[in-house]
């Protein structure tokens, strides 16, 4: 029972910073707005923090937080593809 509650605390942090990202960026799409003043360095660290929480709680036996493993990886995809994007429509050739 401890093992499946721990689990499940770990799986939650993960979610949490894993999505960090994005709930501190939204207030910052206002203009004249900015909460927090974070590099994407500090994003990076946490997304690695979000996986390894993920990965505890994998290890202690909830399976279902291998979503969590993989969602780090998906926010940085995405922000790399809107970046890639931003540049390809800002310098056409």
């Amino acid at each position: 029972m401890l093992d499946k509650r721990l689990a499940n605390s770990f799986g939650f942090a993960s979610l949490l910073l894993s999505l960090f990202f994005w709930f501190a960026l939204l207030p910052a799409s206002v203009p004249g707005v900015r909460l927090i003043h974070w590099g994407v360095g500090t994003h990076m660290i946490l997304w690695a923090v979000a996986f390894f929480f993920a990965v505890v709680a994998v290890l202690k036996g909830s399976r279902r937080w291998v979503v969590g493993m993989i969602l780090p990886f998906l926010n940085l995809g995405f922000l790399i593809s809107v970046i890639g994007v931003g540049e390809w429509m800002a310098f056409p050739r």
